[in-house]
């Protein structure tokens, strides 16, 4: 292993360690108060687009429209 490819994955492991840290003591329990619904609206839109599956390429902007 050359030392370019372990310092950067020795930086990827520091990296996910410092963003996993704050997040897995409460990992059963909701961060934010709007969190249940944000991840009702993900499921939400990821059950549209399942369902329709519209390309969204077409639209000037980005998001699932039913035309």
């Amino acid at each position: 292993m050359t030392a370019v490819r372990f310092r950067s994955t020795a930086l990827m492991l520091l990296l996910l360690v410092l963003i996993l840290a704050p997040r897995l003591p409460k990992l059963g329990q909701f961060v934010t108060p709007d969190e249940r619904k944000w991840l009702a609206r993900s499921a939400n839109f990821a059950y549209a687009r399942f369902l329709w599956p519209t390309p969204t390429l077409l639209a000037p902007f980005n998001g699932s429209t039913r035309a």
